[in-house]
């Protein structure tokens, strides 16, 4: 029996009734309708992160229930099935081939129903290890306010480039009201810290927060890796840090040639 037939038959008593249909509708709101794994959107199910297999108890239980992107969700009842997870050839496979066939949609962590800032807002991108916090600092005023998910992070717990699926889906979840907040703000400017390497990113957030303007920090792929390598503090996600970095620049330097400034502003 398949992998998600075999969880369905257990399920199916449980999502075939009202109290479900009017209990996934609160979910999904409760979750911005984003994937609470990867944080894309589009289509979304909801599951239960303890399966009504082993725990039926907690069926209706909304603590027990999260909004989960299709591909996030086959590979968690996978994993619960006892199934090895997929090889990174084959993700990286599988994932070349949707976009191949233009079945990807760009995902930038933009929360779902996103409210227009009521003051300015600065989005300070590029690579890792460019320098975007300690610019951002330098530039932010008294009444400013910086939104970094690094500091999310520590403030759960956490640390930077964290793989730990619980701290980054509350570090998000944090991330995300911070960035709703400014709606209601009245004083200072806000500093968002991003990678955001192309234009189309920069320009779907700037469509989302309105008043943005951008401070793209293009720091040499070079002086980005010999930062990481050199700090002790990043040395667990260093491989991770290095193959972004490289992600980056490729991304960035087809859009606006290799030879871009070291620092430089753009609107978009």
């Amino acid at each position: 029996m398949g992998v998600r037939r075999d969880h369905h038959r257990y399920s199916k008593r449980i999502t075939r009734t009202k109290r479900w249909k009017a209990l996934r509708a609160q979910i999904l709101e409760r979750d911005g309708f984003r994937c609470r794994s990867c944080g894309c959107g589009g289509r979304l199910e909801v599951d239960h992160v303890q399966p009504v297999r082993t725990h039926p108890e907690l069926s209706y239980d909304p603590a027990n229930l999260q909004a989960l992107c299709p591909s996030c969700h086959t590979r968690k009842t996978r994993i619960e099935c006892g199934h090895k997870q997929r090889s990174d050839d084959a993700k990286a496979w599988d994932s070349a081939v949707r976009q191949l066939e233009g079945k990807t949609q760009p995902n930038f962590s933009i929360p779902f129903g996103l409210t227009r800032s009521a003051i300015p807002v600065t989005i300070v991108a590029g690579p890792p290890a460019s320098g975007k916090t300690t610019f951002a600092r330098a530039a932010a005023g008294p009444d400013d306010v910086i939104i970094d998910f690094d500091d999310f992070l520590r403030a759960v717990g956490g640390r930077p480039w964290d793989t730990d699926r619980a701290k980054v889906q509350e570090a998000f979840r944090l991330r995300n009201a911070a960035i709703r907040s400014l709606s209601t703000r009245r004083t200072g400017r806000a500093w968002l810290i991003l990678t955001a390497p192309s234009g189309a990113e920069r320009r779907a957030w700037a469509n989302a927060l309105s008043r943005t303007t951008f401070e793209i920090l293009a720091v040499d792929a070079d002086t980005c890796k010999d930062r990481v390598s050199k700090d002790t503090t990043r040395a667990h996600a260093a491989q991770r840090m290095f193959d972004t970095i490289d992600k980056w620049w490729a991304t960035y330097a087809a859009e606006r040639g290799p030879t871009a400034s070291s620092k430089r502003k753009s609107d978009a």
